[in-house]
């Protein structure tokens, strides 16, 4: 009878451990996949001191062709065209940009997504493995008690 209590003991003690080790990977996951996620700050703030420099560099490209346009003597619509034609330009740079941005952050995010999910795979592994361990624990130990439908000895009469 003491090998079923220490057999029943030892797989109580396995499963509580194979829990924990499920609520760590997990909890190892959530952390992984917040680092992750806080890469996706660093990616806006680099879009966006990108985007700042490409302010300062339209800024100077107008100044520019404001000079050159006034030295060289154009006036009204070619002037107008020439800011134009900078300001398109300088419209689909930032649309890449801002569109590189949002595809790195969704990435990220998938990334962080999958690490998460990996974690709650494991978890459920642990879970499993836990289940598993107390009922083989059980089936063994099973062996061990003596069945109560022995049969009383029959009277003859």
């Amino acid at each position: 009878m003491w090998q079923v209590v220490i057999a029943a003991a030892g797989a109580f003690q396995s499963a509580s451990a194979s829990r924990q080790a499920g609520q760590a990977a997990l909890r190892e996951a959530r952390a992984q996949a917040a680092e992750v996620r806080l890469q996706k700050q660093d990616v806006a703030l680099l879009a966006t001191q990108a985007h700042e420099d490409q302010q300062a560099q339209f800024a100077e490209m107008v100044a520019y062709n404001t000079a050159a346009v006034a030295a060289g003597g154009r006036v009204g619509r070619s002037a107008a065209a020439l800011k134009k034609r900078e300001q398109q330009l300088y419209g689909k740079s930032v649309d890449r940009l801002r569109l590189q941005e949002a595809r790195e952050k969704a990435a990220l995010e998938k990334e962080a997504k999958a690490i998460e999910r990996r974690g709650v795979q494991a978890r459920k592994s642990y879970r499993a493995q836990a289940r598993n361990t107390l009922f083989d624990t059980a089936y063994k130990a099973s062996a061990f008690i003596p069945s109560g439908t022995s049969e009383a000895p029959k009277e003859e009469t």
